[in-house]
């Protein structure tokens, strides 16, 4: 998939404005978060704002703030759109803690050092599973520890099960 191509399936999949009172996220518009939104304007966003956001902001926002800000651009284009998901859902040092820990459970060799940062050492682990023929296994770990995530979120506070269902299918999906 092209980066485009994955920001368009995020935005689908987010959908229109949302102000959901369990969720932690507040005011949400294609997977932008209100916060995420202030950011980008530089300034308080209000609910207002949040409501008028356009699919062609919200583009822009996730590939600058989402794609070359967190350095998902480096990664193999085999994990791109599963990082990237995972990074619109939790933010990029989940997703990388995720990929990491995934990498090491495949890893013959030495282990990497997880600290949730996207750094070279991580990059290149991945690259190396990719290159070996293990893009099928490392998306399917990815998804597994995805899951535990969520399972872990509910575990600690139940008011998120509302939730648990979508994401749970949300992970599934990426599935190989």
């Amino acid at each position: 998939m092209t980066v485009d191509e994955i920001i368009q399936d995020i935005i689908k999949k987010e959908g229109g404005y949302v102000n959901n009172k369990s969720d932690r996220g507040g005011p949400t518009k294609y997977g932008i978060t209100q916060a995420t939104l202030s950011t980008w304007l530089g300034r308080r966003a209000t609910i207002e704002d949040v409501k008028k956001l356009t699919k062609e902001q919200a583009t822009k926002i996730y590939y600058n703030k989402y794609y070359l800000d967190t350095k998902i651009d480096k990664l193999p284009k085999e994990i791109q759109h599963i990082i990237f998901d995972i990074t619109v859902n939790s933010w990029i040092k989940v997703a990388t803690i995720i990929l990491q820990k995934s990498i090491n459970s495949l890893n013959d060799d030495s282990a990497i050092i997880i600290d949730g940062r996207l750094g070279i050492q991580t990059i290149n682990a991945a690259n190396r599973l990719i290159a070996a023929g293990r893009a099928k296994d490392l998306i399917n770990r990815i998804v597994d520890l995805r899951i535990d995530f969520y399972n872990s979120i509910v575990d600690n506070n139940k008011s998120q099960a509302v939730f648990l269902a979508g994401w749970l299918n949300r992970a599934n999906s990426f599935r190989a």
